[in-house]
């Protein structure tokens, strides 16, 4: 199964202690360089050092895009991770691609890529039994990542996983 991450999925799990919820569901998920240097940048070093093990076990792992996917890429009007993540799931045939952004979203449902994001991946957890409840773990988003989420979508999560 070929799965594309977006940096903020990653760097976002990573600061809430979560990142192997990708591993467990993925087993390998693939980055393009721009998201590899956005994430190897981060200011959060618990997050950043999860991260590093990720990729020296080898279950994140980079690719560089070929000149069509950048060309590809550039003709997005979109920050260039989001941009390269997309053109990379998109040339690639990608199952899934892991992303937040609102307009990313946009433009890779325009495209025909599936997407989840980390709500998404969450619920999966509760709904595999891996995770208990989910609610500290939107709390830890909204408070330690700076993540945004409205209080009609936090009540919507909620009530799909049940809690």
């Amino acid at each position: 199964m070929f799965v594309v991450s977006d940096t903020s999925v990653i760097s976002n799990l990573a600061i809430i202690g979560l990142l192997g919820i990708l591993k467990n569901q993925f087993e390998l998920v693939t980055v393009p360089i721009a998201v590899k240097n956005e994430l190897v940048a981060l200011d959060r070093v618990e997050a950043r050092t999860q991260i590093e093990t990720a990729f020296a076990e080898g279950w994140l792992r980079v690719v560089a895009l070929d000149e069509a996917e950048l060309a590809l890429a550039g003709t997005f009007k979109l920050h260039k991770g989001e941009a390269e993540a997309i053109s990379l799931a998109r040339s690639r045939n990608a199952v899934l691609l892991c992303m937040d952004e609102r307009r990313g979203r946009a433009k890779a449902i325009e495209l025909g890529i599936r997407i989840v994001g980390i709500l998404g991946l969450l619920l999966r957890e509760k709904d595999d039994g891996r995770l208990e409840s989910i609610r500290q773990h939107l709390e830890a988003l909204s408070k330690d990542s700076k993540f945004f989420m409205s209080r009609v979508l936090i009540d919507e999560v909620l009530t799909s996983a049940g809690e």
